[in-house]
C-alpha cells in the first residue's frame, strides 16, 4: 500500500510524516519541483515514517513521492507536496494596505469596484487612493490572516474553494473557510509572498503585466510575479456592525433532523457555512436570507461550527451537537 504522506512547510524546510504501512521494512523519499518528474532519491532505506528536508528555497513549490519496500519489492508511491514559508512581514493586524504586484507594479483592486459576491480580483494602474484598492489584513486565531476590501467589506477567496493551479481569486462574504485564509512570508527586499491556506498556492499576477490582468492561485516558482508589496494606507480598522450575537439563536442543539436559525429585526442571515471539528465545510448556503432551518439528517453524529454572515456583513459564529 503506498502510505499516505502529510507534508508541512516551513522556513526552508518541508516536513512529512506517514503512518506505518503494514509489512514495510522501509520507506523511500523522492523529490521534484514537477508533479510528473523527475523525482531525485532523498533517503531510501529509512526505517522511520517521517523526514525533514532541509534547504529548500523559500517560495518553491516541492512534490514529494514516498513509497514503501518489503522483501517483494517496492510499492506505489504516495504524491505530496510543500512550498517553503519564511513567516510574515511585520504585518499589523487590523491595518489597511495597498497591495502591488512587483512584476507589474500595478495594484490589486476589485473589477469595476464591485461589491458583489463572486466579483473577480485584478490587477490595476497605479494607486488611486479608492477604497477598492485599500485591503485590511486581520491575523486569524491559527496565525494565518483574512484579507478584506474595504469598498466591499467582503474577503479575498478563491473561485469555488479550488485547490487547483489557476484557479481566480474572487471576493466573497466572510466564512471563516480555509480558502479565505491567507499566509504571509516575507520575501525579502520589502516584498512578500501572499499563501493560500487551503491551496498552498501563491497569488500570482499572471504574465501580461497588463491592466484589468485577473489574478489566480499557482504553484510557488520563484517569479516575480508572485512577489508584492504591501503599503500602509491606514491603521484604521473597518468599523463593524454592532449586534448582540446573543440575540442570534440557533437551535435545537443537540439536534437530530433539522436546526433553525432565529435573525434579529435588524440584521437577516444572508449566508450559512457548517464545518465539522476537522475544519472542513460539509454544508453551504450561499442564500438563505429566505429560509430558517437546515436538514441535518445526512450529517454524521459530532461538534460542528456554524458561520453565518448578516445582510450588512456581520460575522456570527455558534456551536451545534448533531445526534442520531
Amino acid at each position: 500500500a503506498a502510505p499516505a504522506v502529510t507534508a508541512t512547510a516551513g522556513n526552508t524546510q518541508a516536513s512529512l510524516s506517514w503512518p506505518a504501512v503494514a509489512g514495510a521494512a522501509s520507506y523511500t523519499v523522492k523529490r521534484s519541483t514537477s508533479p510528473t518528474g523527475t523525482f531525485t532519491t532523498l533517503q531510501s532505506g529509512l526505517t522511520a515514517t517521517a523526514y525533514t528536508n532541509t534547504g529548500i528555497a523559500n517560495g518553491v513549490t516541492y512534490y514529494y513521492a514516498v513509497s514503501a519496500t518489503n522483501t517483494n519489492g517496492t510499492g506505489a508511491a504516495t504524491i505530496a507536496r510543500a512550498t517553503g514559508y519564511a513567516g510574515n512581514a511585520g504585518i499589523v493586524s487590523g491595518n489597511t494596505y495597498t497591495i502591488t504586484s512587483k512584476s507589474s507594479l500595478k495594484v490589486l483592486d476589485m473589477v469595476g469596484a464591485s461589491t458583489t459576491n463572486g466579483a473577480r480580483v485584478q490587477i490595476d494602474n497605479a494607486a488611486t487612493g479608492n477604497a477598492n484598492q485599500k485591503w485590511k489584513f486581520t491575523v486569524n486565531a491559527d496565525g494565518t490572516y483574512t484579507i478584506t476590501n474595504q469598498n466591499s467589506g467582503k474577503v479575498m477567496d478563491i473561485v469555488d474553494a479550488s485547490t487547483e493551479n489557476n484557479a481566480q481569486i474572487q471576493q466573497w462574504d466572510n466564512f471563516s473557510s480555509p480558502n479565505q485564509k491567507w499566509q504571509i512570508e516575507n520575501a525579502g527586499n520589502g516584498y512578500v509572498r501572499l499563501y493560500s491556506v487551503s491551496s498552498a498556492r501563491m497569488l500570482d499576477a499572471g504574465t501580461t503585466g497588463a491592466a484589468g490582468q485577473l489574478i489566480f492561485q499557482n504553484d510557488g516558482d520563484g517569479s516575480d510575479r508572485q512577489l508584492w508589496q504591501l503599503n500602509a494606507v491606514s491603521s484604521a480598522r473597518l468599523a463593524a456592525p454592532a449586534i448582540d450575537i446573543a440575540e442570534i439563536m440557533v437551535y435545537p442543539s443537540p439536534a437530530n433532523t433539522e436546526i433553525f436559525i432565529k435573525s434579529t429585526p435588524d440584521q437577516q442571515i444572508a449566508t450559512v457555512q457548517l464545518y465539522n471539528s476537522n475544519g472542513s465545510a460539509v454544508h453551504t448556503d450561499r442564500d438563505f436570507s429566505t429560509k430558517n432551518s437546515i436538514n441535518v439528517q445526512q450529517l454524521p453524529a459530532g461538534i460542528y461550527n456554524i458561520v453565518m454572515v448578516t445582510n450588512i456583513g456581520t460575522v456570527i459564529n455558534k456551536r451545534i451537537v448533531v445526534v442520531h
